[in-house]
């Protein structure tokens, strides 16, 4: 079992939203995204354009996830 408590989510959410995200049609098929939720972390290093550095799915919120891919990154 997945557990997240509100500080981590806070924490985690405000991580995320000083980087930013997008929900995009077209990168589902760039990312050959299948199911949904699926969280995609991608580095752009302005060289080779977007790689994806890791991938987080399951129900899990926004801040858990955010955590996470903080992590794996």
């Amino acid at each position: 079992a997945i557990s997240d408590n509100k500080t981590g989510a806070d924490e985690g959410a405000a991580h995320l939203e000083s980087q930013g995200f997008e929900i995009n049609p077209e990168l589902f098929q760039t990312y050959q995204i299948k199911h949904v939720p699926v969280f995609v972390l991608v580095k752009n290093d302005g060289v080779n354009g977007d790689q994806e550095l890791s991938r987080l799915s399951g129900n899990v919120s926004l801040g858990f996830a955010a955590k996470k891919l903080k992590g794996m990154g």
